[in-house]
């Protein structure tokens, strides 16, 4: 993550002398206010940083049935920028040049969620534009992002590609590494509600403890909400809000009715297990996640 932060951000051999971004002072780290170089005129944004932690690789693992080591890390080095709406297709240009020009970067894929394809012919004309302006700009995919984890109300663009940076304490080797560079808008609403980033780990959550155990009780749901409450500092209805939301966009689904005996699952895993004659054997289940699909 340092080399990426520096090849970004500081002028020197590894890069040619060509940065990304500008930034007069600060650590990439945090928050940080940068101009993003090569965009005519002038396009100011705010930049931050992370890699993937062990504890999220994992996490994909678990929920994920076809996760593959090359999968947990598609994410490895993430680099968020804020930037206005009316500049991203401007941006977005400007960084999948600067990935393939100055990083050599392979596997490009461009992944909209809920932001150009939102706006009637924004996406259609954003692929028309890579065609002209981007280098190899049709053979880089820009597709709508359709993950139920992400919630309708989530507004951003994902651009995944693989890098060579050198393997620690050696300047003449390299490995490969995954980053991905997030793009969204400023005073957006991503971080409020279900489209918190709290909540898409508690769905990542739910989705592992119902592909290892077939669901989570009431207590568990209830106890890792009330968690994100008072970490986030969210009123108290926020727990009964957030399962009752997750329902209602068809993620979670109730299993069970009796009073004493309240289970929760992720309607995906289901949706994938019912494709399986047999699977599930439990007709009230097997009824009600069908019902429920149905109703989605």
């Amino acid at each position: 993550m340092d080399y990426v932060a520096r090849f970004l951000t500081e002028a020197n051999d590894a890069n040619g002398g060509e940065t990304l971004f500008f930034k007069p002072t600060g650590d990439i780290g945090s928050m940080l206010n940068v101009i993003i170089n090569g965009v005519a005129p002038t396009c100011r944004a705010r930049i931050s940083m992370r890699d993937k932690t062990p504890k999220s690789q994992i996490t994909k693992y678990l929920r994920k049935p076809e996760a593959t080591a090359e999968a947990a890390q598609k994410d490895a080095i993430g680099i968020r920028i804020e930037v206005e709406g009316a500049r991203m297709e401007d941006v977005l240009v400007r960084v999948l040049n600067y990935l393939q020009e100055q990083m050599v970067a392979t596997d490009l894929l461009v992944e909209d969620r809920h932001l150009l394809d939102k706006d009637r012919g924004r996406l259609g004309d954003f692929k028309d534009r890579k065609s002209k302006e981007v280098h190899n700009g049709d053979q880089i995919a820009a597709i709508s992002d359709t993950s139920q984890l992400t919630a309708d109300s989530y507004r951003g663009i994902n651009v995944t590609c693989k890098v060579n940076i050198p393997r620690a304490g050696s300047s003449k080797e390299f490995v490969a590494r995954s980053i991905e560079f997030q793009l969204v808008e400023p005073l957006n609403k991503n971080e409020s509600g279900l489209s918190s980033h709290a909540v898409y780990e508690l769905k990542k959550k739910i989705t592992a403890m119902t592909r290892l155990f077939g669901g989570c009780n009431y207590k568990w749901l209830v106890e890792r909400t009330k968690e994100i409450a008072e970490m986030e500092g969210f009123p108290e209805e926020f727990v009964s809000n957030t399962i009752q939301g997750l329902q209602d966009v068809g993620f979670l689904v109730r299993l069970s009715h009796t009073p004493n005996k309240k289970v929760y699952a992720a309607s995906d895993v289901y949706s994938r297990w019912l494709r399986v004659d047999g699977l599930i054997e439990n007709d009230v289940v097997r009824d009600r996640v069908l019902h429920k699909l149905k109703s989605v």
